[in-house]
């Protein structure tokens, strides 16, 4: 299947030339279910930089064929409190940073490493060395989010220096404030809130 004329010409006018990393449908589809935990927690860094390729965005977008690979990074401090950003335009509240794998970041190898380090300098900077906790596969099918696999990683962390508070707002909340919010929490951060409130059970 692939994209109408319509929606090429929609994809090319946002995305332009940008590319993106991508697996066949096939490589991905035992993960069957809108969160799958995860195993392979010490290959994931590596696991698919022989099983997909860099395409054009605007080719792939909207696409169910082709995963599109987003790192999906929460931020938790100490106290076990979860870092929230909340859109100042939509109100809308995400738990987690996330962004694309591109070649001229990523390159050819340990390409999940490598987007992971982007978004914790993109983000934040000097937090860097701050390690990555690798929970699982998140998989959805809403407008925004099919055709994307999100590969989900915790990080702990106190002290942070947030570079982009224009346009977001940012704070730790506990777990109950943010099951009290549960409505304004995009898809990706319910699934997520619901894999922490399981765990303290």
């Amino acid at each position: 299947m692939s994209l109408n004329r319509i929606d090429k010409i929609k994809n090319k006018m946002l995305y332009k030339d940008e590319m993106v990393f991508c697996v066949p449908a096939n490589v991905v589809e035992t993960i069957d279910e809108e969160f799958k935990e995860s195993n392979i927690k010490q290959r994931i860094w590596s696991l698919y930089d022989d099983k997909g390729k860099y395409m054009l965005r605007a080719d792939v977008e909207g696409l169910c064929e082709l995963y599109q690979l987003v790192p999906y990074i929460t931020i938790v401090n100490s106290k076990q409190e979860i870092l929230t950003i909340t859109s100042k335009k939509s109100n809308k509240i995400s738990m987690g940073f996330s962004d694309h794998i591109k070649p001229e970041i990523c390159g050819h190898n340990n390409i999940v490493s490598k987007a992971c380090f982007n978004i914790a300098v993109k983000e934040f900077g000097p937090f860097v060395s701050t390690p990555f906790s690798f929970k699982g596969h998140i998989k959805t099918f809403t407008e925004t989010t099919k055709g994307h696999l999100g590969l989900w990683f915790v990080a702990v962390v106190d002290d942070l220096q947030i570079k982009d508070t224009e346009h977001f707002e940012y704070k730790f909340m506990t777990k109950r404030e943010l099951m009290d919010s549960y409505g304004k929490l995009e898809k990706w951060s319910k699934i997520t809130l619901n894999y922490f409130v399981e765990e303290d059970k």
